[in-house]
């Protein structure tokens, strides 16, 4: 899809592939968890799920052959997950070494990293190991934060994703260790985040959309200023200028500059006074060329 857009097969947005996120055997991640001992040991013996890694050499070579596949990014899971089952719990789980060779691995290829990490364990962990972003960042403290801000690493919040779960629990969707893991995060939601934006780290937006059902991105927006404190004018600048740098794309997008490419969006209202506004798109421009809205 990454490419046929590029290509102009179609009108879609500029996409940025990660693949399969890296997880330890047991882990946030990891699709065999749950299964029957048959049933997982079959899957275990395809070597299909080659993402699920032990050990620094292992992970470097699930890097490697994700990278293989054409993908832009590489993403691995540094602690458990709100949505597993597990009773690992929200912390560390790839070993300080096991995330070192997963950064180096992937930036010896020329790409990016992103870790998604709760815990304020693993969340200092993943950055030392020279992670490029850290994803959801629920439980991040003064340490956390200090360490990103020192290294330049980047803080996306996905505050979308807490409305996701708001959304389906006590519905009997959600497993008990799950309900349990959620109530815990929305006690905090938004707090890292503004803990982060007051210390200066970078900050790009993201949503971790399908938590939450697909079209209310925007609404990232206005969750970053009313959870997260930033104003609505940083809140704008995370989502076009944060982004493209975090990616290495700020010489392509990201600003409108003479030379960059022409993407913008039109909206109803004005997003520095009410960042609902970017909610309203009116008319939405990728690459200089108009997209027609259904």
């Amino acid at each position: 899809m990454r490419d046929a857009i590029k290509e102009g097969g179609f009108p879609g947005p500029r996409i940025q592939v990660a693949g399969p996120a890296l997880s330890i055997i047991g882990g946030h991640g990891d699709a065999t968890v749950g299964l029957a001992p048959n049933l997982r040991a079959a899957i275990e013996a395809t070597g299909e799920q080659f993402w699920v890694c032990t050990g620094p050499l292992e992970c470097g070579k699930a890097v490697r052959k994700i990278a293989a596949y054409g993908v832009d990014v590489i993403k691995f899971h540094a602690t458990g997950g709100v949505l597993d089952d597990g009773k690992i719990g929200l912390e560390q789980h790839f070993t300080d070494e096991e995330m070192k060779a997963i950064c180096d691995t992937a930036h010896q290829l020329g790409l990016k990293v992103a870790a998604h990490a709760h815990g304020a364990k693993g969340i200092g962990a993943a950055v030392r190991a020279g992670v490029d972003s850290i994803e959801h960042g629920t439980y991040a403290d003064d340490a956390d934060v200090a360490l990103m801000k020192a290294r330049g690493t980047y803080y996306v919040g996905t505050l979308m994703a807490f409305s996701g779960l708001r959304l389906y629990l006590g519905k009997g969707i959600y497993t008990a260790n799950t309900e349990i893991k959620a109530r815990q995060t929305l006690l905090v939601w938004g707090k890292a985040l503004n803990r982060a934006y007051k210390a200066g780290v970078p900050i790009a937006l993201g949503t971790d959309a399908a938590v939450f059902p697909h079209g209310r991105n925007g609404e990232e927006v206005g969750l970053m200023v009313s959870k997260g404190g930033m104003t609505p004018r940083d809140a704008l600048i995370a989502a076009t200028k944060g982004g493209a740098d975090l990616l290495g794309l700020s010489r392509e997008t990201g600003t409108l500059e003479p030379g960059k490419s022409a993407d913008l969006i039109a909206v109803t209202g004005d997003p520095l006074t009410d960042p609902a506004a970017v909610t309203h798109v009116s008319y939405v421009m990728v690459e200089g060329r108009a997209i027609p809205l259904r």
